[in-house]
């Protein structure tokens, strides 16, 4: 738009105040003036030169003529006096007048540069209705409409399809009034609804009453706000809502529960092994699951209810007014069911499980206790064997809190010595020879006395104690096998111990155990590497040069407890195992007539097929000995072999040559106090 349109004048100056002809009219005075004093001085000069020439003839007869010409002179220089002063106003007046014009014109470009180029979409509206009097190029950017159509047009046919605008319109009714800062909506001629603050003044314009209405675009600035409000609120890796938004939706849950009576449940959802993938897989992969596992966590849910991401792997979902306890618990079966299902990740099949804590309202909770109570039996889920729901209970505190005692003591054991070996003999079962054993943890607490490895071992993991610990029972594992001395056959024993996949991501493992059996003396192949099958997922190439390295350095590899983890007969082929070790799970059955299953059958016959090691863990009783040996299992040990043996009688028990010293099958009783809580890695309770 050219800067020479004309605006209104807000300052309500008057333009016409001076002009071109005031000019001219004033000039014309003048030179009337200056015509006439030339006119006065000629005649008076003319008379004087007279009276020098004829003053002799005329000075006693003519003396009537020198009085008029005296007044005549006085008369005309009076009048001249007054013509100059004249000439001196008028002057001074076409000044004064020129100044007035100067100003008023720089004021007027100074007004239409800021209303052209004010960041505000401007409008100048007079009458009633309001008609559009000028409009800034600000406007016809916002509104798309151009100038020419909106000058003229009442505001009321603008277009603009906002009733709020409207009726703020309609509020200034008077000169004084003057709006500021109102959120309105208003449609542009594209059809884009756009976010505006509109304020509004009232002013006198050349005696008409003008309203100048001022709007401005905060479309991006409201969505900016509404993105910065979801981010505070809700996961931005998974869109899910955050710890906050999670904690104020229980907190309103349980205020209605107060009003109707009603029941609230949280579900803990704490993913298991996690760590594992991010560790093999990359971090990238490890997001990917998430928002997987976010996907599939909404399956089982009502639209009512509210699932969201506390922060790492833990994930909570609310059930608002459940029909009975006992639905949180389904809910949470359906849960578990769809995250044993396959991930996709990379083009790879992933597994994983998931630890979870449900705690219901009791009636006196608030929303961070609810929480807090889930977290704890999630925590009690997963340290009794994880991939289970478990739902809370008043005496979960003390345990915790048992637990938390138990971190702290564990952290000076090794220094203090506290621990000590145990041994598994794992026998032939054709001839009942032993051919080595497995190490077994055990912690002997100054106050508490032996502690079952199950109460310990998970929090040891938990802690990072379990590096030093697994270092500890490494080399005295290594120290006391090479002090044995061979069987009365010649035959030298083995020894078997458990690592946990935290010890085997240490980067310098390898190094170490190559350290440990120079030190030691230990032939390579007379040490053993149990691990689980949650070492395996993500089959990562840096597992796979770890499980090489420690094959090039010539000890053996097995995999513990297979069959009830991520089992799949691809890791049998794609790692360089020699020995898998069948669960107790499998072993329980066999014997026991139409209870035995034929996956047990299949599981404990596995290694024969595949020219594997097998060693079937647990044996008990006679019958579970004489399938095993139909099914052509090799190895295997248990209670009815012989219970673990101190370091210091493992010497007589091999000089012995065979398995049955101190065979028997152990009673329940014995059993419990051996096992007081199922076995995880290195408590290789069997």
């Amino acid at each position: 738009m050219s800067t020479e349109t004309p605006v209104p004048s807000f300052a309500g100056l008057d333009r016409h105040a001076w002009s071109p002809n005031s000019g001219r009219r004033i000039a014309t005075e003048m030179t009337v003036i200056s015509l006439l004093s030339l006119v006065m001085l000629a005649v008076a000069v003319r008379y004087e030169l007279f009276e020098m020439l004829f003053r002799f003839s005329l000075r006693h007869e003519d003396w009537e003529l020198d009085e008029f010409l005296s007044i005549f002179l006085i008369g005309t220089f009076a009048s001249g006096f007054l013509l100059f002063r004249r000439w001196r106003d008028m002057v001074r007046e076409h000044r004064a007048r020129l100044r007035v014009e100067l100003e008023l014109r720089e004021s007027e470009t100074r007004l239409r540069a800021i209303f052209q180029g004010s960041p505000s979409a401007l409008m100048a509206m007079q009458g009633d209705p309001p008609v559009i009097l000028e409009v800034n190029p600000e406007f016809e950017q916002l509104t798309g409409i151009r100038r020419a159509e909106a000058i003229g047009t009442p505001f009321a046919l603008l277009g603009l399809g906002n009733a709020g605008l409207d009726q703020m319109m309609a509020g200034v009714d008077h000169a004084t009034d003057r709006i500021r800062g109102v959120e309105c909506t208003l449609t542009t001629r594209a059809g884009e609804v756009r976010s505006t603050l509109v304020s509004a003044d009232v002013v006198e314009l050349d005696g008409a009453r003008t309203v100048l209405l001022a709007l401005n675009d905060i479309t991006e600035r409201k969505r900016l706000e509404e993105q910065l409000a979801h981010q505070a609120l809700h996961d931005s890796l998974t869109g899910l809502p955050n710890r906050v938004l999670f904690l104020d939706r229980v907190a309103h849950a349980l205020a209605r529960t107060g009003r109707h009576r009603s029941v609230v449940a949280v579900l803990f959802i704490d993913l298991d092994d996690f760590k594992i993938v991010n560790d093999t897989m990359g971090h990238s992969a490890g997001d990917e699951l998430l928002r997987q596992v976010a996907s599939r966590l909404a399956v089982p849910l009502r639209s009512s209810d509210t699932c969201a991401r506390l922060g790492g792997d833990e994930f909570a979902v609310l059930l608002e007014d459940p029909t009975s306890p006992s639905t949180a618990r389904n809910v949470a079966e359906r849960i578990l069911g769809t995250l044993r299902e396959t991930f996709e990740i990379g083009g790879k099949g992933t597994f994983i499980g998931a630890s979870i804590g449900i705690a219901i309202t009791s009636g006196s909770e608030d929303a961070s206790e609810l929480v807090r109570n889930a977290d704890l039996a999630m925590y009690v889920a997963k340290t009794s064997g994880k991939h289970r729901a478990t739902v809370f209970d008043p005496s979960m505190h003390s345990r915790v809190m048992r637990r938390a005692e138990m971190h702290q003591e564990l952290r000076g054991a090794v220094e203090r010595n506290e621990f000590s070996l145990d041994y598994q003999p794992i026998v032939a079962l054709d001839s009942q020879e032993t051919i080595g054993f497995e190490a077994l943890v055990r912690w002997e607490h100054p106050v508490r006395g032996r502690i079952p490895p199950g109460e310990f071992i998970s929090v040891a993991e938990q802690s990072g104690v379990i590096v030093a610990l697994g270092e500890w029972i490494r080399r005295t594992a290594c120290m006391e096998c090479a002090s044995w001395g061979a069987a009365p056959d010649g035959h030298e024993m083995s020894v078997t111990v458990n690592v946990s996949a935290r010890e085997l991501r240490e980067p310098g493992f390898v190094r170490g155990l190559r350290t440990l059996l120079r030190e030691t003396g230990l032939a390579p192949h007379r040490f053993v590497i149990e691990m689980t099958e949650s070492v395996l997922v993500g089959n990562d190439a840096s597992t796979i040069e770890q499980l090489r390295a420690m094959k090039e350095l010539g000890v053996m590899l097995a995999i513990d407890d297979f069959g009830t983890g991520y089992s799949s007969l691809a890791y049998l082929n794609q790692f360089p195992v020699d020995i898998i070790k069948i669960d107790k799970s499998f072993i329980d059955h066999l014997g026991n007539g139409t209870d035995e299953s034929p996956l047990s059958r299949a599981v404990v016959s596995l290694g024969s097929v595949l020219s594997i090691r097998t060693v079937a863990e647990g044996i008990e009783t006679e019958e579970q000995y004489e399938r095993l040996r139909e099914f052509g299992c090799p190895l295997g040990q248990g209670f009815l072999f012989a219970r673990p043996l101190p370091s210091h009688d493992v010497a007589a028990y091999i000089h012995d040559g065979h398995a049955t010293y101190g065979a028997a099958p152990m009673n329940a009783a014995l059993l419990a106090a051996e096992c007081a809580e199922p076995a995880s890695i290195l408590s290789g309770c069997a």
